[in-house]
């Protein structure tokens, strides 16, 4: 059965720039038919796209990227089907979150030494509600006075390692997240792994349930690659483009996903079931 998914999606309960209505909105708009909402280290918005996702009868799965560290790369973990109301899995998000604080405040302290001067309530007002906290923010703060052309431009010049400004992130092991996941009743995938530099060694080591083999920044050659890794090791694929909704760059359903690889654990694992 074939149905146009995006597994991959962000909100603005983590660092994206749509509501949940918007994304479900625009899911609909472009006929994708099953979503996931994986916002970084936040379950939060799980409540309010699943009402408006049942209304517009669009199948949700529950997600989660979790954001670790294996040695010194940035290694995310995608969880689905998860019980957001686990007390471990809620108990490890909660600190990772503040974690993002205490590392926000550091990155604000380091600017400050560089003249560049942004304070909590400037980040702040571009967080909305229960957001976790992320470097877009900060990005976007500094944008909005005048210290960045964009936010991109913020990246490339000061929050990304490397840069003046760049404090590293709390170190939480795959490991950790993919137990924590599963614990939690879901699947944990490798998320983007197009992206690290020591992709197969990290497949090799982890014990995942599947990859994203589909993503935005994924050539097709990689895409091949990943598709070929999980069927040798006997693991599910998943699929996304890793929305955030960027003005002007609104990638929701932009991903050519072959759901004949997605659709039995997909379906297993959505809350609303759709014909």
């Amino acid at each position: 059965m074939k149905k146009k998914m995006d597994l991959h999606i962000h909100s603005t309960f983590s660092d994206g720039y749509l509501e949940p209505w918007e994304i479900v909105c625009l899911a609909k708009e472009r006929s994708v038919e099953v979503i996931a909402l994986t916002d970084h280290d936040s379950t939060d918005g799980l409540l309010p796209i699943a009402r408006e996702a049942r209304d517009a009868g669009i199948a949700l799965v529950d997600g989660v990227e979790i954001n670790t560290f294996w040695e010194e790369e940035e290694v995310h973990i995608l969880g689905y089907g998860i019980d957001a109301n686990n007390r471990e899995l809620q108990r490890n998000l909660l600190y990772l979150r503040e974690a993002r604080e205490q590392r926000m405040e550091k990155m604000l302290a380091k600017l400050s030494n560089l003249g560049i001067f942004i304070s909590r309530a400037d980040v702040m007002a571009h967080v909305k509600g229960k957001a976790s906290i992320g470097r877009p923010h900060i990005a976007r703060a500094m944008a909005a006075a005048g210290y960045a052309g964009d936010e991109q431009q913020a990246f490339h010049k000061y929050l990304s390692p490397g840069c003046p400004a760049f404090v590293p992130r709390y170190k939480f092991h795959p490991s950790q997240a993919i137990s924590t996941i599963r614990r939690a009743g879901g699947l944990a995938f490798l998320a983007h792994p197009g992206l690290l530099v020591d992709d197969e060694t990290i497949i090799e080591q982890l014990d995942l349930d599947g990859l994203e083999a589909y993503h935005s920044d994924h050539t097709p050659e990689q895409t091949k690659k990943y598709l070929k890794i999980a069927a040798t090791r006997d693991i599910w694929i998943s699929g996304g483009s890793d929305c955030h909704g960027q003005p002007g760059n609104v990638l929701l359903g932009s991903v050519d996903v072959c759901s004949a690889h997605l659709f039995p654990w997909v379906q297993k694992h959505w809350t609303k079931p759709i014909s």
